[in-house]
């Protein structure tokens, strides 16, 4: 395991920001790899739901920013989270500016 300093301490150098990366398995329930995209989003997805939303939907984990890099794996975040009626801000590539001041600020 290699200890990288990232560059978040060069953009807010005064804060501490605790930055927790997860190694989702290779293999899925079924001990066998997935075949297709979709069987590997499936799994992604329910290694969020089962491995890290649990903790960080705690009121001590707080304040946690989930970076996804497709808006696909966003919309299925965030039509989860609507559903199980958490309280979360959403910010994608099609958010207006005034959306992504508010939010900036309530977090």
């Amino acid at each position: 395991s290699e200890e990288h300093g990232g560059s978040l301490k060069r953009v807010l150098p005064h804060m501490h920001i605790r930055q927790i990366f997860h190694r989702i398995p290779s293999h899925s329930a079924s001990s066998t790899s997935p075949s297709s995209l979709v069987d590997q989003d499936d799994a992604r997805f329910n290694f969020f739901l089962t491995s890290v939303y649990p903790r960080i939907s705690s009121s001590s984990q707080s304040h946690t920013l989930i970076f996804v890099s497709s808006y696909l794996e966003y919309l299925r975040l965030r039509n989860h989270f609507y559903k199980v009626d958490a309280n979360f801000l959403g910010c994608s590539e099609y958010s207006s500016v005034s959306s992504v001041a508010r939010g900036r600020s309530e977090f």
